[in-house]
């Protein structure tokens, strides 16, 4: 039975693959969430560092929601919301910003380009705002129809903070602390 039902699935995927889907090039409402994962441990056992190891996992998602507008090469205005959680040995740091993107997608791929006028960093010893950054993503969308596709991006993203709490007070400092990542994620679009 189970195979039947693997067979089956498999046989409407193959026939109702459409060469000239084009689901992230579709013009009307997409809805874009991607993901980016990555873990490594360091083993400093041999040597004098302290800690003896180091283990970190890094979890990211982008939320965006825009607009293709029907052009020969479309263009994407929407609003993004990205979250990052980072686990290491002595803690978890986290950041979440907001803004909004603009891009151009033909052919399967696409450029976006989104703006964060807001974004907020907690680390284990200190808490930074009044972030301000950009990101880029270059991707390409498989169309699996006309308003469903897989992608994968490279992401590069690059936010500077401007206000820096230590944690224990509650006295800001104008320290600048800049965040910077690049990282290839995966995820998906779907046109309504």
């Amino acid at each position: 039975m189970i195979r039947m039902n693997l067979k089956t699935i498999l046989i409407f995927i193959i026939f109702n693959f459409n060469s000239t889907a084009n689901a992230f090039t579709s013009t009307g409402i997409v809805f874009s969430p991607m993901i980016g994962y990555y873990n490594y441990n360091d083993d400093y056992k041999e040597t004098n560092v302290s800690p003896a190891q180091d283990q970190r996992s890094h979890f990211l998602y982008d939320i965006r929601l825009g607009y293709l507008f029907n052009t020969k090469v479309k263009f994407y205005l929407g609003l993004i919301y990205s979250a990052m959680k980072r686990d290491y040995t002595p803690g978890t740091i986290q950041r979440v910003s907001a803004g909004a993107s603009a891009g151009f997608a033909a052919n399967n791929f696409a450029i976006l380009l989104h703006f964060f006028p807001w974004s907020q960093y907690n680390h284990p010893n200190f808490r930074a705002s009044d972030g301000v950054g950009f990101q880029l993503d270059a991707g390409y969308y498989a169309p699996l129809s006309k308003t469903f596709s897989l992608g994968m991006q490279f992401t590069y993203r690059n936010i500077t903070y401007n206000s820096f709490t230590p944690v224990g007070t509650t006295t800001g400092q104008s320290k600048i602390i800049t965040e910077e990542e690049y990282l290839p994620m995966i995820g998906c679009a779907v046109v309504f």
